[in-house]
């Protein structure tokens, strides 16, 4: 016989109260609100079930931001390069405004600043975000759209940072005008003559 042995249902119900309470915390004061006693009041589990779980408030903070965050982006793979980093901008404009996430993202950025064991869930979850823009960039490269030997990673900050600062600093709306603007002051720059 084989297959994987079918997980106990009370195992599977105490993790996901665990998880359900971390995101709440998360989304409603942050990371410094995940401690240990408030996932457990939140969950009602024991202190026993969840370290069972978790070994560490870092390995918990982790599960729970990953349940969190917004899966990468999913662009088409067809379409002109403005078109597709049109979607790309709007995606990342809308989780920016609008997804849970991005009321923790404040906090996450300060945490993975100052526990550099906790930083290293930073670099996988961007990496993943980096890779479908990657993608796009180097398809309209390929294709003849975009200049040859363009450096991703600065080009991927163009489009990003402008995004983020507007979030996380200036405050200012990430109006359709503005997503335009971008998109199209990066392919003033990099479009094939």
């Amino acid at each position: 016989m084989g297959g994987q042995q079918a997980q106990d249902p009370r195992v599977e119900r105490s993790r996901t109260a665990v998880l359900a309470a971390v995101v709440d915390l998360l989304r409603e004061r942050g990371l410094p609100s995940v401690t240990i006693e408030a996932v457990l009041t939140r969950s009602g589990v024991s202190r026993a079930t969840l370290y069972r779980h978790w070994p560490t408030r870092r390995a918990l903070l982790i599960d729970g931001l990953n349940r969190l965050m917004p899966p990468p982006m999913d662009v088409p793979d067809r379409g002109t390069a403005q078109e597709r980093l049109r979607v790309f901008v709007d995606g990342l404009a809308h989780q920016l405004s609008a997804h849970p996430w991005a009321s923790v993202l404040p906090t996450l950025l300060d945490e993975a600043r100052r526990d550099p064991e906790f930083a290293t869930f930073m670099p996988g979850f961007l990496d993943a975000r980096r890779a479908t823009l990657r993608a796009v960039l180097e398809d309209a490269s390929g294709r003849g759209e975009l200049r040859d030997g363009i450096d991703s990673d600065v080009a991927i900050a163009q489009i990003s940072g402008p995004l983020l600062y507007r979030r996380l600093v200036s405050d200012e709306p990430l109006d359709q005008y503005f997503r335009d603007q971008l998109v199209a002051g990066f392919l003033a720059t990099y479009r094939r003559p």
